[in-house]
Protein backbone atom coordinates (compact mmCIF):
# COMPACT_ATOMS: atom_id res chain seq x y z
CA UNK A 1 0.00 0.00 0.00
CA UNK A 2 2.83 2.40 1.21
CA UNK A 3 4.19 1.90 -3.03
CA UNK A 4 0.84 2.83 -4.04
CA UNK A 5 0.70 6.05 -2.25
CA UNK A 6 4.16 6.99 -3.36
CA UNK A 7 2.64 6.59 -6.83
CA UNK A 8 -0.57 8.42 -5.99
CA UNK A 9 1.82 11.74 -5.80
CA UNK A 10 1.51 12.78 -8.83
CA UNK A 11 0.18 11.37 -11.86
CA UNK A 12 0.29 13.43 -14.51
CA UNK A 13 -0.99 13.66 -17.87
CA UNK A 14 1.23 14.68 -20.89
CA UNK A 15 0.08 17.48 -23.52
CA UNK A 16 -1.37 16.15 -26.13
CA UNK A 17 -3.29 19.22 -27.22
CA UNK A 18 -3.52 22.82 -27.53
CA UNK A 19 -5.43 23.33 -25.23
CA UNK A 20 -4.34 21.64 -22.29
CA UNK A 21 -0.80 23.38 -23.14
CA UNK A 22 -2.43 26.74 -22.63
CA UNK A 23 -4.48 25.34 -19.47
CA UNK A 24 -0.72 24.65 -17.96
CA UNK A 25 0.84 27.73 -19.06
CA UNK A 26 -1.83 30.33 -18.06
CA UNK A 27 -1.66 28.44 -14.63
CA UNK A 28 1.98 29.15 -14.50
CA UNK A 29 1.65 32.68 -15.48
CA UNK A 30 -0.78 33.22 -12.85
CA UNK A 31 1.88 32.04 -10.49
CA UNK A 32 4.58 33.88 -12.06
CA UNK A 33 6.68 31.46 -13.27
CA UNK A 34 6.95 32.73 -16.43
CA UNK A 35 5.54 35.61 -18.87
CA UNK A 36 2.20 34.77 -21.25
CA UNK A 37 1.70 37.29 -23.97
CA UNK A 38 -0.89 36.58 -26.34
CA UNK A 39 0.73 33.26 -28.50
CA UNK A 40 4.10 34.77 -27.24
CA UNK A 41 5.41 32.44 -24.09
CA UNK A 42 8.80 33.71 -22.38
CA UNK A 43 10.88 33.63 -19.36
CA UNK A 44 11.00 35.90 -16.45
CA UNK A 45 12.97 35.69 -13.04
CA UNK A 46 11.18 33.00 -11.74
CA UNK A 47 11.71 30.84 -14.69
CA UNK A 48 15.62 31.21 -14.39
CA UNK A 49 15.71 30.60 -10.81
CA UNK A 50 13.20 27.41 -10.56
CA UNK A 51 15.24 25.67 -14.07
CA UNK A 52 18.74 26.53 -12.36
CA UNK A 53 17.83 24.71 -8.69
CA UNK A 54 19.21 21.34 -8.37
CA UNK A 55 16.15 18.87 -9.39
CA UNK A 56 15.16 16.27 -7.70
CA UNK A 57 14.45 12.57 -8.77
CA UNK A 58 11.29 12.15 -10.83
CA UNK A 59 8.22 13.94 -9.20
CA UNK A 60 9.81 13.96 -6.04
CA UNK A 61 11.20 17.84 -5.19
CA UNK A 62 15.01 18.81 -4.39
CA UNK A 63 15.43 19.78 -0.71
CA UNK A 64 16.31 23.26 -2.56
CA UNK A 65 13.12 22.82 -5.04
CA UNK A 66 11.03 22.40 -1.39
CA UNK A 67 12.54 25.60 -0.25
CA UNK A 68 12.02 27.66 -3.10
CA UNK A 69 8.32 26.37 -3.78
CA UNK A 70 7.28 26.82 -0.24
CA UNK A 71 8.24 30.78 -0.32
CA UNK A 72 6.72 30.90 -3.54
CA UNK A 73 3.73 29.37 -3.26
CA UNK A 74 3.36 31.26 0.89
CA UNK A 75 3.42 34.25 -0.37
CA UNK A 76 1.11 34.12 -3.40
CA UNK A 77 -2.08 31.89 -1.92
CA UNK A 78 -3.44 32.31 1.08
CA UNK A 79 -5.57 29.15 0.90
CA UNK A 80 -2.71 26.58 1.45
CA UNK A 81 -2.37 27.83 5.04
CA UNK A 82 -5.89 27.53 5.11
CA UNK A 83 -6.17 23.80 4.01
CA UNK A 84 -3.17 22.94 6.16
CA UNK A 85 -5.25 24.36 9.22
CA UNK A 86 -8.21 22.49 8.36
CA UNK A 87 -6.09 19.20 8.66
CA UNK A 88 -4.83 17.33 11.21
CA UNK A 89 -2.19 14.37 11.98
CA UNK A 90 -5.01 12.20 13.91
CA UNK A 91 -7.75 11.35 11.18
CA UNK A 92 -7.94 12.31 7.58
CA UNK A 93 -9.99 14.49 6.25
CA UNK A 94 -12.19 13.77 3.15
CA UNK A 95 -12.29 16.12 0.00
CA UNK A 96 -15.26 17.56 0.03
CA UNK A 97 -15.17 18.69 3.85
CA UNK A 98 -12.70 21.56 1.92
CA UNK A 99 -15.98 23.16 0.41
CA UNK A 100 -16.39 24.62 3.92
CA UNK A 101 -13.17 26.50 3.40
CA UNK A 102 -15.00 27.91 0.05
CA UNK A 103 -12.29 26.37 -2.35
CA UNK A 104 -13.75 23.83 -5.15
CA UNK A 105 -12.98 20.64 -5.40
CA UNK A 106 -10.72 21.68 -8.56
CA UNK A 107 -8.61 24.11 -6.75
CA UNK A 108 -8.35 21.97 -3.33
CA UNK A 109 -6.60 19.22 -5.27
CA UNK A 110 -4.18 21.43 -7.11
CA UNK A 111 -3.15 22.99 -3.32
CA UNK A 112 -3.43 19.49 -1.60
CA UNK A 113 -1.39 17.97 -4.49
CA UNK A 114 1.23 20.75 -3.93
CA UNK A 115 1.10 20.04 -0.46
CA UNK A 116 2.41 16.51 -0.52
CA UNK A 117 5.03 17.42 -2.97
CA UNK A 118 6.31 19.90 -0.20
CA UNK A 119 5.45 16.70 2.78
CA UNK A 120 3.60 18.93 4.07
CA UNK A 121 0.32 16.27 3.95
CA UNK A 122 0.08 12.54 3.24
CA UNK A 123 -2.51 10.76 1.05
CA UNK A 124 -4.55 8.39 3.02
CA UNK A 125 -6.25 6.48 -0.17
CA UNK A 126 -5.18 5.74 -3.45
CA UNK A 127 -7.79 7.69 -5.32
CA UNK A 128 -8.72 11.35 -4.84
CA UNK A 129 -9.88 11.17 -0.88
CA UNK A 130 -8.26 11.75 2.58
CA UNK A 131 -5.29 13.23 3.81
CA UNK A 132 -3.32 14.05 6.66
CA UNK A 133 -0.71 16.20 7.88
CA UNK A 134 2.93 15.20 8.74
CA UNK A 135 5.27 16.26 11.06
CA UNK A 136 6.31 19.41 9.30
CA UNK A 137 2.80 19.80 8.22
CA UNK A 138 1.43 20.15 11.68
CA UNK A 139 5.15 22.20 12.94
CA UNK A 140 3.53 25.19 10.27
CA UNK A 141 -0.08 25.09 11.39
CA UNK A 142 0.83 25.27 15.10
CA UNK A 143 4.04 28.15 14.74
CA UNK A 144 3.18 29.56 11.47
CA UNK A 145 1.55 32.78 12.48
CA UNK A 146 2.73 34.70 9.00
CA UNK A 147 5.08 34.36 6.39
CA UNK A 148 8.17 34.67 7.74
CA UNK A 149 7.77 32.25 10.66
CA UNK A 150 5.95 29.78 8.27
CA UNK A 151 9.09 29.86 6.03
CA UNK A 152 11.24 29.40 9.39
CA UNK A 153 9.35 26.72 10.34
CA UNK A 154 9.38 24.99 6.84
CA UNK A 155 12.74 25.38 6.14
CA UNK A 156 13.53 24.11 10.02
CA UNK A 157 11.42 20.80 9.23
CA UNK A 158 13.00 20.28 6.00
CA UNK A 159 16.68 20.98 6.68
CA UNK A 160 17.05 19.45 10.25
CA UNK A 161 17.90 22.34 11.71
CA UNK A 162 16.82 25.56 13.64
CA UNK A 163 16.59 28.25 11.24
CA UNK A 164 16.03 31.84 12.68
CA UNK A 165 15.49 35.33 10.92
CA UNK A 166 17.14 37.64 12.85
CA UNK A 167 20.50 36.66 12.04
CA UNK A 168 22.76 39.23 10.05
CA UNK A 169 24.58 37.48 7.20
CA UNK A 170 28.44 38.25 7.06
CA UNK A 171 29.00 40.46 4.40
CA UNK A 172 31.11 39.01 2.90
CA UNK A 173 29.62 35.52 2.58
CA UNK A 174 27.22 37.81 0.47
CA UNK A 175 29.68 39.01 -2.15
CA UNK A 176 31.01 35.80 -2.08
CA UNK A 177 28.04 33.92 -2.85
CA UNK A 178 26.54 36.66 -5.14
CA UNK A 179 29.63 36.71 -7.64
CA UNK A 180 29.55 33.19 -7.77
CA UNK A 181 26.27 32.66 -8.33
CA UNK A 182 26.55 35.14 -11.22
CA UNK A 183 28.94 32.88 -13.12
CA UNK A 184 27.01 30.18 -12.58
CA UNK A 185 23.67 31.72 -13.71
CA UNK A 186 25.50 34.01 -16.59
CA UNK A 187 23.87 32.54 -19.56
CA UNK A 188 20.97 33.25 -18.95
CA UNK A 189 21.23 36.34 -16.98
CA UNK A 190 24.26 38.64 -18.88
CA UNK A 191 22.68 41.45 -20.74
CA UNK A 192 23.05 40.59 -24.57
CA UNK A 193 24.01 44.43 -25.47
CA UNK A 194 26.28 45.22 -21.93
CA UNK A 195 28.47 41.67 -20.81
CA UNK A 196 28.69 43.61 -17.64
CA UNK A 197 26.03 44.23 -16.93
CA UNK A 198 23.48 41.07 -15.16
CA UNK A 199 19.58 40.78 -13.75
CA UNK A 200 20.14 40.28 -10.08
CA UNK A 201 16.77 38.91 -9.33
CA UNK A 202 17.27 34.90 -10.18
CA UNK A 203 20.56 35.72 -7.81
CA UNK A 204 19.02 37.00 -5.13
CA UNK A 205 16.64 34.12 -5.44
CA UNK A 206 19.00 31.38 -5.16
CA UNK A 207 21.14 33.76 -2.53
CA UNK A 208 18.01 33.31 -0.33
CA UNK A 209 17.97 29.60 -0.19
CA UNK A 210 22.02 29.30 -0.06
CA UNK A 211 21.84 31.90 3.40
CA UNK A 212 19.01 29.35 4.77
CA UNK A 213 21.07 26.73 4.37
CA UNK A 214 24.72 28.35 4.96
CA UNK A 215 23.86 30.57 7.84
CA UNK A 216 20.36 28.81 9.12
CA UNK A 217 18.76 32.27 8.67
CA UNK A 218 15.54 33.16 6.41
CA UNK A 219 15.59 36.84 5.46
CA UNK A 220 12.39 37.98 3.39
CA UNK A 221 13.35 39.38 -0.29
CA UNK A 222 13.79 42.73 0.61
CA UNK A 223 16.33 42.13 3.57
CA UNK A 224 18.09 39.77 0.79
CA UNK A 225 18.26 43.06 -1.53
CA UNK A 226 19.58 45.28 1.21
CA UNK A 227 22.43 43.04 2.25
CA UNK A 228 23.11 42.57 -1.30
CA UNK A 229 23.17 46.13 -2.19
CA UNK A 230 25.22 47.05 1.05
CA UNK A 231 27.88 43.91 0.24
CA UNK A 232 28.42 45.33 -3.54
CA UNK A 233 29.17 48.58 -2.85
CA UNK A 234 33.04 47.93 -1.42
CA UNK A 235 33.73 46.48 -4.80
CA UNK A 236 32.88 49.42 -7.02
CA UNK A 237 30.30 47.26 -8.11
CA UNK A 238 26.69 49.02 -9.21
CA UNK A 239 23.55 47.75 -7.76
CA UNK A 240 20.53 49.12 -9.18
CA UNK A 241 16.68 47.70 -7.66
CA UNK A 242 13.56 49.26 -9.13
CA UNK A 243 10.45 48.28 -6.58
CA UNK A 244 7.76 49.08 -8.79
CA UNK A 245 9.15 46.75 -11.38
CA UNK A 246 10.30 44.09 -9.16
CA UNK A 247 13.88 43.96 -11.08
CA UNK A 248 17.38 45.26 -10.73
CA UNK A 249 20.35 44.80 -12.36
CA UNK A 250 24.42 44.09 -10.76
CA UNK A 251 27.20 46.04 -13.09
CA UNK A 252 30.71 44.34 -12.25
CA UNK A 253 34.04 45.94 -13.17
Amino acid sequence: MREALQRYKRITGRMRTRNVCKNYLTFMSWLDLLKVEGDLVSKNANTVFFATLESGKGFELSTDEKLAYFIHLWSRISELQKVVNFLTRSSPTPSGKLNSLGISEHYGESYLEWLVDLALTNPTKREWGAFILTEAGAAVKEQGKDFESSCRTYASAVLGKSIRSDGEANDQLIWHETTKLVRELSVHIRSPVDPSLYAVLPVLLHLQIRLLKKSDTFLTRRKVISLAERAAAPHEAIFTWDSAYKTGFLRLR
